[in-house]
This record gives structure tokens, C-alpha cells and sequence, in this order.
């Protein structure tokens, strides 16, 4: 639940599996229209124009919905790591100082925080490498 909410809440959620069901129905009709067009020899002759125009309308609508849930995912993940780096300033700058303060070095700290952050980084530069290799 934490994640969810950390992303977008469920309403990100939702919208990208919309656009995910939208894709995979654009694709589905498309390929079935391809198809029936394919296998009706008179239909051929009479309707290029009108197979031209529904097959150009169908693949537009399948790669304006994979480009949506690309851009839904992506702000879904800046929304996280921001959150996250939020989060991590909050309880460092929030810690006990004659607890976390005088025994930790501040060197030790810059260290950490920032190792911590370039992970997080490192996984968000991964998976929106991935959406721009499988989308």
C-alpha cells in the first residue's frame, strides 16, 4: 500500500491499466481488420481507401495509448524517487542529534545519503530504459 500511494495512489494505477487494455484492444482489432480484409478478395477491390484509413486510425490509436502509459509510468516513478528522496531528507534532518549527530561523522552521512540516492537512481535510469525499449 505504501508503494502505491508513494507512486500516484490508485488512481495512476487505474489510468495506466486503461491505457494498457486500450492498447491491447486497438491491437487486437487491427490485427483482426488485417485479417478479414486479407482473406475477402472482393472486399479488397472496393474499400482500399476506406482499409487504408482504419488500419492508419487503428495503429495511431495503439501507439498514442502505448505512448500514455509511458508517460503515466514515467511520472509515476519521478513521482516516487522524489517522494523518496523527500523521505530520506525528512528523517535524517529529523534524527536525534546526541544519538545520530555527535556519534555519526557528517562525512559518513553525505556518504550514505548520497550512495542511497544514486541506487535509486540506478533503478529508475533501468526501468525507463525499459519502457523505452518495450513500449
Amino acid at each position: 500500500m505504501q508503494l502505491i500511494e508513494c507512486c500516484g495512489g490508485w488512481g495512476r494505477i487505474a489510468m495506466q491499466s486503461v491505457t494498457v487494455i486500450l492498447t491491447i484492444v486497438c491491437d487486437t482489432i487491427l490485427r483482426w481488420y488485417i485479417g478479414s480484409w486479407a482473406t475477402n478478395e472482393d472486399d479488397q477491390i472496393e474499400t482500399k481507401e476506406r482499409f487504408g484509413i482504419i488500419i492508419i486510425s487503428m495503429a495511431l490509436g495503439s501507439s498514442l495509448m502505448v505512448f500514455l502509459r509511458s508517460v503515466i509510468a514515467t511520472n509515476m516513478i519521478f513521482i516516487g524517487v522524489n517522494r523518496a528522496h523527500a523521505d530520506m531528507i525528512r528523517r535524517v534532518l529529523r534524527a536525534p542529534i546526541n544519538l545520530f549527530y555527535d556519534v555519526t561523522p557528517t562525512g559518513l552521512i553525505i556518504n550514505r545519503f548520497s550512495n542511497d540516492l544514486g541506487a535509486i537512481e540506478g533503478i529508475v535510469m533501468a526501468m525507463m530504459w525499459g519502457h523505452c525499449c518495450f513500449y
